[in-house]
């Protein structure tokens, strides 16, 4: 034995934690660019990896079913924003994907929140127009099989944000 792990809570590592830090460090740093780049006047691709990242439409699909190790994964579902059906965007998967509703629960954190407002509008915005959008736009605007990202997970997605995400754009309000 190398390190003494009697110190610790758990004497390994809890492979769900790992992948929400993964998650949470990477939508972070595109959240910092992008604001960045609003107030620095700049324009580059990023706000667009902000979308497809948020709603992890590149996300490697699990070869096999996860399990953490930990009391973390009940916990982290259990402080999620609840819609009036009792689903939130920190519902797990963890079968083929992380979540249930791909869409990152990090749009309610403080970062995404205070971005200015401009560059948070666009993204909300798109997407918005990814989860309205039909099976035909899905294929030709953003490159996604209308199957991999089904019709009622999208609507479950824009309830959920609806009725849980606080100072929503009027374009947003109006689709509930």
């Amino acid at each position: 034995q190398f390190v003494d792990t009697a110190k610790y809570l758990h004497p390994h590592s809890d492979l769900v934690a790992h992948l929400i830090l993964d998650h949470q460090v990477h939508a972070h740093n595109l959240i910092t660019r992008a604001s960045m780049e609003q107030q620095l006047g700049l324009r580059s691709d990023v706000e667009q990896q902000l979308v497809r990242y948020l709603l992890f439409l590149d996300e490697a699909a699990l070869a096999g079913p996860l399990q953490g190790t930990t009391d973390y994964q009940t916990w982290f579902e259990q402080s999620g924003k609840r819609d009036a059906s009792g689903r939130s965007l920190k519902d797990f998967d963890l079968q083929t994907k992380l979540f249930r509703y791909r869409l990152s629960y990090l749009i309610y954190t403080d970062s995404f929140r205070k971005m200015p407002s401009a560059a948070r509008n666009r993204i909300l915005q798109n997407i918005h127009t990814f989860l309205a959008a039909s099976a035909a736009e899905l294929e030709q605007s953003w490159d996604v099989d209308p199957a991999a990202f089904p019709v009622q997970e999208r609507q479950a997605i824009l309830q959920i944000v609806a009725e849980t995400l606080d100072n929503l754009p009027e374009f947003w309000r109006v689709s509930k």
